[in-house]
């Protein structure tokens, strides 16, 4: 499934931003791309062939922000997080 991942950033416009994600077990790097956009986020397409998160793991996940000029950020500090899916939900035998 997509999904949107929102950011803080303070700086000059954005035009652009990378993201990298790590599996936190084996420390590779499973994700990297650049998603061209003026806002602080970044899709994580389902369609994405650099998208391989496996459901049920941890990962780490850094974002850098280019502007207008070319200049880039710093990648931000790493974030743990999980990659869990939507819940299901099915109502059998109501009348």
């Amino acid at each position: 499934m997509d999904y949107t991942i929102n950011f803080t950033y303070l700086g000059e416009e954005i035009v652009k931003n990378q993201v990298v994600i790590i599996d936190n077990e084996t420390s590779i790097e499973t994700y990297n791309d650049e998603y061209i956009t003026g806002k602080t986020e970044h899709l994580l397409s389902a369609t994405n062939p650099k998208n391989e998160l496996i459901v049920g793991k941890q990962y780490l996940i850094k974002v850098k922000v280019f502007d207008s000029d070319g200049n880039e950020s710093e990648f931000s500090s790493p974030v743990l997080f999980y990659c869990f899916t939507k819940p299901t939900f099915e109502f059998i035998n109501i009348s």
